[in-house]
């Protein structure tokens, strides 16, 4: 299945009225991200393939940013490192751009549901109990 292919079906599982009810699509579209990765990361020494998809990838980075799907930031920055590690074309600096203005409105929920995820409260029981434990 070609990447642009991928994109579409990303495109229509995110715009589709249901979406935000059905946990299948959010995987399916995660599956998709984490598949265009994979092709981005496979074609990096191929400067010319990387900017063929560096366009289709800028759709999907900008579909996810518009509507503050935060469950797919980790993805879609993960696409952008993978655009930006040989060159840095003028659309990619204008992402730079809008990803701040995003995260202007979105860092505190994106760092705190990360951080739920990470486990922080369980890393700062951790820490404590291993102070508790030099001390004695």
């Amino acid at each position: 299945m070609s990447c642009g292919l991928q994109a579409e079906i990303f495109v229509k599982v995110l715009q589709s009225e249901e979406y935000e009810e059905m946990e299948d699509k959010t995987v399916m579209a995660m599956g998709i991200l984490h598949t265009i990765d994979t092709i981005l990361t496979v074609v990096q020494d191929h400067k010319e393939i990387t900017q063929q998809l560096e366009s289709i990838c800028l759709q999907i980075i900008g579909l996810v940013l518009q509507k503050h799907v935060i469950e797919f930031y980790e993805e879609i920055l993960s696409l952008a490192y993978s655009l930006t590690c040989h060159l840095i074309s003028p659309q990619m600096w204008h992402l730079l751009g809008v990803l701040y203005e995003v995260f202007q409105q979105d860092c505190f929920e994106y760092f705190a549901d990360s951080h739920k995820e990470c486990g922080v409260e369980s890393m700062k029981k951790n820490i404590e109990d291993t102070s508790d434990m030099d001390q004695t």
